[in-house]
């Protein structure tokens, strides 16, 4: 079985999450891809789809006047298409800082993310951080 090429998913993904929109991302998404956000905030939820995904993605962007910020630490690949981005997120929106330990891991078919969970180390302070 042929594994998928992840290094230009990964490397959009984190453009997507470095005040770059989602322009960087849009391309490896589709009408089925899903997006896990945990938490309480108002953007905790599920998304499905390319549109969904990238106003998502775009609305964090604009909320965080481009300061959001995904430093990755690590990058772990699995068979079948895995990939787990380890890392620190960071960001300013009004008066609020983010930084915490996060991970990102998705499920690639071919040129396409199929699923991705975000996770945080501070869940808390992440729902107070997006409120």
């Amino acid at each position: 079985m042929e594994q998928p090429a992840v290094g230009p998913i990964i490397d959009a993904v984190i453009d997507a999450l470095d005040g770059s929109g989602s322009g960087a991302v849009a391309a490896y998404l589709d009408d089925e891809t899903l997006l896990h956000v945990p938490g309480g905030s108002g953007l905790a939820g599920e998304y499905q789809g390319r549109d969904a995904i990238c106003g998502l993605l775009d609305r964090m962007t604009e909320a965080s006047h481009g300061t959001l910020r995904f430093e990755t630490v690590c990058t772990t690949t699995r068979d079948g298409g895995g990939v787990r981005l380890c890392g620190h997120i960071i960001g300013r929106r009004r008066a609020r800082s983010l930084a915490m330990d996060a991970s990102l891991e998705a499920t690639v078919a071919g040129e396409t993310v199929r699923e991705i969970w975000l996770a945080c180390s501070d869940q808390h302070a992440w729902d107070a951080f997006w409120s």
